[in-house]
């Protein structure tokens, strides 16, 4: 572009300064139709006078309409940018919105997760389990609340698993392996409270001996070793199981909730970067 007007400079130059003398040279031949070298003098004179203006006009006009192209040019690339970036702007904001109500539906399925898996729920079945006179009522009553308590865990950690994507980032793998986790912990615990609570209920009796299909119900190994050992100590040592396995429903709750908290919240981080992409 820049050696294409220094091309048209040049030739301008050089056209003023050949015209003067290929004027002055076309002057001196003589004119047979010419009534004198006035009249001469003037036709070129008019002539070349006409050719200067139009010249001139047609250079302007060219001049024009070029930077109208470049301007039209340059309107046309400016408003096809905006055009762009007003799309993804909106894109941006269907996907925002979106991803925020699939949010709220998370944080409430996440804090319902973690009412149900509160250890209060555990601690007063437990309290029935380590009571000195412990009957059949009691035990049916054990029985029949860890089932109830069951079909809460399930229902809450199913709510959790639908709303879960199927394309998952780091932050919501690494909550769902701790959400499959903590399902499974408290499972086992439903299923050995229960299996304590036969034993408990049995473990006074003369004849007593614990029946095979109860012990393969048992998810602890300690708890297995602890119900096939003397039948003398075998309470004391289940009311120290139940005590230790409470501490450890207790840190791995805390553990869980904070986890189901920090995922919320990076997740919350994440959606709010969604409006500030380019």
């Amino acid at each position: 572009m820049q050696k294409k007007k220094k091309r048209i400079i040049f030739l301008s130059l050089l056209l003023i300064l050949i015209c003067p003398i290929i004027i002055n040279v076309i002057m001196l031949i003589p004119c047979k139709w010419a009534s004198g070298d006035n009249v001469w003098i003037g036709f070129w004179g008019s002539y070349l006078g006409s050719m200067l203006s139009a010249g001139a006009a047609f250079v302007i006009l060219y001049i024009q309409r070029k930077d109208n192209h470049n301007e039209n040019n340059n309107n046309r690339q400016a408003n096809k940018v905006e055009n762009a970036k007003n799309r993804k702007l909106q894109i941006n904001e269907i996907h925002y919105r979106q991803e925020l109500n699939w949010l709220g539906d998370f944080r409430k399925a996440v804090v319902e997760n973690i009412n149900v898996y509160t250890p209060h729920n555990l601690l007063y079945i437990i309290n029935t389990l380590l009571q000195d006179e412990y009957t059949q009522a009691q035990n049916q009553e054990v029985q029949d609340k860890t089932n109830k308590l069951l079909e809460k865990y399930v229902q809450a950690d199913t709510t959790v698993g639908i709303i879960m994507p199927t394309s998952m980032n780091d932050n919501l793998l690494a909550y769902n392996n701790k959400r499959k986790e903590m399902f499974s912990f408290l499972c086992n615990i439903i299923n050995d409270l229960q299996v304590i609570g036969y034993a408990i209920l049995t473990i006074k009796s003369p004849d007593y001996r614990f029946t095979q299909k109860l012990l393969d119900r048992c998810s602890s190994t300690d708890l297995k070793d602890i119900l096939q050992g003397p039948v003398e100590p075998m309470y004391g040592k289940i009311e120290l199981w139940l005590e230790n396995k409470y501490k450890e429903i207790l840190n791995n709750f805390d553990d869980f909730r904070l986890s189901s908290i920090d995922c919320v919240n990076i997740e919350l981080n994440r959606i709010n970067q969604i409006l500030q992409k380019e």
